[in-house]
């Protein structure tokens, strides 16, 4: 019988799962951001943040993209960082007090029942949450229901798995390398979001006015790849689940199968610059 980590390690729309995710992506924060920051600043500059405004981010995870519009709404404005885990939370308040930032409030709230007044923030950011939500459609209500009229929403997504070899590789080594274990399958997925159409749906569908979406192109980079391996690893409850006891045997057969998936985006120099695409949903309350 699967014990009570290892079920909550395969359910990636449960509050448990990203409890058990907090400390890895607290460590990869830097990295992440460095990967991603084409796509953080570009959600940033969508929703335009002035002095004396109330940003909102949903889902902060560790903290990156609120904590870029912290400087643009001063003086006399504030930044609300939150995210349904206790520790990310926790992760994003150490992060806001090492860069400083008074203006910065982390709280801990769910994104399907955001505890905040109606039309009370002036910019919205969601980064790679919609995927891991039971209920999006309420989310995105939620979100269009705090938003004053006129503000902007900026949600962000990963595109489909096809064209994220950062991952796809590794679910093809892994599958490869490893038999399935015992217990149920993984719930949810970083992808299921990626169906344009759908995404465009949902945004219109909680009340708000689709400005656009679009393909924003990244390079996740690594000096080796055992760096890269451990970053999916502490980033991946589910991931750490299914390696954790594999033998030195098993191990050694699978980066030597992800190395030979990542062939292509290996530089001269034996570091890796592996590609990676986001949607961006732009939309107006």
């Amino acid at each position: 019988m699967a014990s009570d980590n290892q079920t909550a390690a395969r359910d990636l729309l449960s509050p448990e799962y990203w409890e058990l995710a907090a400390e890895g992506w607290e460590r990869q924060a830097k990295a992440f951001a460095q990967f991603t920051a084409p796509l953080s600043q570009r959600m940033v500059e969508e929703i335009n943040p002035q002095p004396g405004q109330l940003i909102l981010e949903v889902g902060c995870g560790p903290a990156e993209v609120g904590l870029l519009a912290a400087e643009l709404v001063r003086p006399g404005g504030k930044v609300v960082i939150s995210d349904r885990s206790e520790q990310m939370v926790a992760a994003a308040r150490r992060r806001a007090q090492q860069l400083g930032l008074d203006n910065v409030e982390c709280k801990v709230l769910d994104a399907e029942w955001l505890d905040l007044p109606l039309a009370s923030v002036d910019g919205l950011l969601m980064r790679f949450v919609l995927m891991f939500l039971v209920d999006p459609e309420a989310a995105l209500r939620e979100c269009r229901r705090v938003l004053k009229s006129g503000g902007r929403a900026a949600i962000a997504v990963w595109d489909e798995e096809g064209v994220n070899p950062w991952a796809a590789a590794v679910t093809k080594a892994v599958r490869e390398v490893l038999p399935r274990g015992d217990g149920p399958p993984v719930r949810g997925s970083a992808f299921s979001a990626a169906d344009r159409n759908r995404l465009a749906e949902l945004i219109e569908g909680a009340g708000f006015f689709l400005l656009g979406v679009e393909p924003v192109e990244l390079v996740e980079r690594s000096p080796d790849l055992e760096t890269f391996w451990q970053r999916r690893v502490d980033l991946s409850p589910s991931l750490r689940e299914r390696v954790k006891g594999i033998t030195e045997a098993q191990q050694a057969l699978l980066l030597e199968r992800l190395g030979e998936e990542l062939a292509p985006y290996r530089q001269g120099d034996g570091s890796l610059a592996v590609p990676g695409r986001a949607l961006l949903a732009v939309a107006e309350a």
